[in-house]
């Protein structure tokens, strides 16, 4: 895996085309919509607009996996949900910054981004970014939405953003597409700014990472991100998961 890894750093040979990739996006989708109740895709997407009841207990598509304003019957991903919003995404909230955000879901950590200049939010499914705005109607006027080709940022210039952030995003992609969007990750930051990154732990104590999500771990991702010229400042450990602060100096 590691050679396969490091060849879609910069500079990788021409076998990791576009259309490697696009045959990657494809073949996952696929799978994860066989999946029942499980993975990424449209599939929990569509069971939440389907079941009012559901959608009417959870009020942003996301808090499912962890309602950060919960005041009552809190659970443990509730409360990891809370320190996600406290640590990683309120302290980075500020004035004339552009955040661009992967994978945005239906707005549960983006409607907080109200300081910033602009959120562009990117995500590969055309129905999950109509759903993000209208949950964030009201509450977020610097809103850009980017339909993506889920391996790239194509449509965001080089060194034009000033944090990106993805969370429960990663737990459901491949190596390799994670790998091609760090690297993008790395061109549209400007210097001096960070990277928050939330990807799947396989080598962590719940079951779901191992089950579920994707294979991935600590050392696989620090290849990764130090491989498209990142520097680690700072790792949380959830019992499924990690997050990781990254810096581009």
């Amino acid at each position: 895996m590691k050679k396969f890894i490091s060849g879609l750093f910069r500079g990788a040979p021409k076998e990791n085309s576009d259309e490697s990739k696009k045959k990657i996006v494809e073949d996952s989708h696929h799978y994860f919509s066989r999946l029942n109740g499980h993975g990424t895709g449209l599939g929990h997407f569509e069971e939440y607009t389907r079941d009012a009841d559901f959608a009417k207990q959870h009020k942003v598509y996301g808090y499912q996996w962890g309602d950060p304003e919960k005041k009552e019957d809190i659970m443990p991903w509730d409360e990891y949900a809370k320190k996600v919003k406290e640590a990683y995404v309120l302290p980075y909230d500020k004035p004339n910054r552009v955040v661009l955000e992967l994978g945005p879901g239906g707005g549960r950590w983006t409607r907080y981004f109200t300081k910033s200049k602009k959120v562009i939010a990117v995500d590969y499914y055309k129905v999950i970014l109509d759903e993000l705005r209208k949950s964030t109607d009201g509450i977020l006027e610097n809103l850009e939405l980017v339909h993506c080709n889920g391996y790239n940022l194509e449509q965001v210039p080089d060194a034009s953003i000033d944090l990106v952030f993805t969370y429960d995003c990663f737990v459901h992609l491949e190596v390799p597409i994670v790998s091609s969007y760090v690297e993008e990750f790395y061109r549209v930051l400007k210097r001096d700014t960070n990277a928050i990154i939330h990807y799947s732990d396989n080598n962590a104590s719940e079951d779901l990472a191992k089950h579920v999500f994707t294979e991935n771990n600590y050392h696989t991702m620090k290849e990764v991100v130090e491989g498209c010229g990142f520097s680690i400042e700072e790792i949380f450990q959830i019992p499924h998961s990690q997050i990781m602060v990254l810096s581009k100096k």
